[in-house]
């Protein structure tokens, strides 16, 4: 069985790196004048999924999220005040998805996928208010958004219908975080190399024989102060590296320089070998050797270098890593400390 085949169905969709979406849950231009402020007290997270109705057009949802919600664990929700607007648009096809922008124009609701239009039905964009003690959300069912550059910053002034027949007016200036979801490109949108010095903390997953019987696997996380490794996200630098060892290597990895292959047309996964950065939406996530920083909005799948583990025992290591993206974008760094442990091969 090829390594193609057998990422169908390996058991490593555990580790999905879960995104919001709005159907489950910088260009030049005119608009805007001269003088704009980029406002303050809302983030954004996009993802551009390409052609997918068949229309000739770049579909492309943003989710804009109010500052100063808390995760709630276990309503498995948001703490308010606050909300989340997402909109589904139908853009101008990307020229490269890795680089996807949201095109100046008036976007009007429709159910035709065509360009300049933003998707109103069965809950493809919408409005989701928390308070306290709950959160309610309601469907955007007309309107218009529109979309002009100023400055290198996007200016967004939507007039939205809601599904209870109120209006809810929206603006915003400032940058999307925009990452790519259709599968193609060199799934990485760094613009420049990068040295990854604030990591902090880390956890060694390890998978047992996961895609074949020539190694294990381990997934390594390593991230700076702000991110919560349970939850698999935060605001810090993570580096994820996913790494062939010797097979029986439960108790920590083996110390030793690990080269990345191509993780989708390796013949085999021998030892000592590091997976490249994938996306699977398939199995739900991303598996092999990745770089994040959510605040920077910036998603790199790393195609070529090397990880050196050097493991002093107890939990204990040094991994130093040098890394480069499809684009020859490179990301190194050194990590040294302790990493948590966890055996979730059974």
């Amino acid at each position: 069985m090829t390594i193609k085949n057998l990422f169908k169905v390996a058991m490593c969709a555990v580790l999905a790196f879960s995104l919001a979406s709005c159907s489950d849950d910088d260009g030049n231009g005119d608009g805007g004048g001269s003088d704009v402020t980029p406002t303050e007290g809302i983030s954004n997270e996009g993802y551009y999924k390409g052609d997918i109705f068949g229309a000739n057009t770049g579909n492309l949802w943003v989710n804009f999220i109010t500052d100063g919600m808390e995760w709630d664990d276990f309503e498995e929700d948001y703490v308010g005040p606050g909300y989340i607007l997402c909109l589904d648009f139908n853009t101008t096809l990307a020229e490269n998805p890795d680089f996807a922008t949201l095109a100046d124009g008036e976007y009007t609701a429709a159910d035709n996928y065509a360009e300049f239009t933003f998707n109103a039905a069965d809950g493809d964009s919408y409005l989701t208010q928390y308070t306290a003690t709950g959160s309610t959300q309601k469907e955007v069912t007309g309107g218009t958004v529109k979309v002009s550059t100023a400055n290198g910053y996007k200016v967004i002034d939507a007039d939205l219908i809601l599904d209870d027949g109120s209006d809810f007016k929206f603006s915003y200036v400032g940058k999307l975080n925009i990452i790519n979801r259709t599968g193609g490109g060199q799934m990485s949108n760094l613009e420049n190399n990068v040295t990854v010095n604030e990591l902090t903390q880390g956890v060694a997953l390890y998978f047992g024989e996961t895609f074949t019987t020539t190694s294990d696997h381990y997934m390594v996380v390593l991230a700076g102060a702000d991110y919560d490794l349970d939850e698999n996200y935060g605001n810090a630098p993570t580096v994820w590296l996913g790494l062939n060892v010797t097979p029986g290597s439960n108790t920590g990895i083996p110390s030793g320089t690990y080269t990345l292959i191509n993780a989708m047309d390796a013949d085999d996964y021998d030892v000592s070998t590091a997976l490249s950065g994938v996306y699977e939406e398939s199995l739900g996530g991303f598996f092999g050797t990745w770089y994040f920083h959510t605040l920077g909005g910036v998603e790199a799948a790393m195609q070529t270098g090397t990880v050196k583990v050097t493991n002093n025992g107890n939990n204990n290591y040094k991994i130093e890593f040098n890394l480069k993206d499809g684009y020859g974008h490179s990301v190194t760094g050194t990590y040294s400390g302790t990493l948590a442990l966890e055996d979730i091969s059974e």
